[in-house]
């Protein structure tokens, strides 16, 4: 079984993309090289957690590495689907709400890939599918 380690490397992926910085720049930065990091953003390697936590320090990067955002994150996207199969529209509107509230939380946290699938699956329903 994953746990959330095993994801270091695409969390890396997203936030090095959107600080604009490229693999060259990262591997300089860290002292390490090109290939390891293209690597670990592939999934050949896993990312060891103190390689990430000093990518996030010297890039000044604001991401909470509390694994109990992933967990809590994880449980609402598996509650606003299991409302939706079973067509509560209440119980839907008070997990989306709850998880409106605290996007900006896992937006910046390990709970950032759950919050991307509900955000996908807002769309989704909204589109009508």
């Amino acid at each position: 079984m994953k746990n959330i380690h095993d994801y270091l490397g695409l969390y890396f992926r997203l936030l090095r993309k959107q600080a604009g910085l490229s693999l060259e720049n990262i591997s300089y930065g860290l002292s390490v090289s090109t290939s390891l990091l293209s690597d670990i953003e592939n999934q050949r390697r896993k990312m060891k957690p103190e390689l990430f936590d000093r990518f996030l320090d010297v890039y000044k990067i604001n991401f909470d590495t509390n694994d109990q955002l992933w967990f809590q994150s994880k449980e609402l996207l598996n509650h606003v689907i299991t409302s939706f199969i079973a067509l509560n529209t209440f119980e839907m509107v008070a997990v989306t709400q709850s998880f409106e509230r605290d996007k900006n939380a896992y937006k910046a946290s390990y709970g950032y890939f759950h919050w991307l699938l509900f955000e996908c699956f807002l769309s989704c329903k909204k589109s009508g599918y």
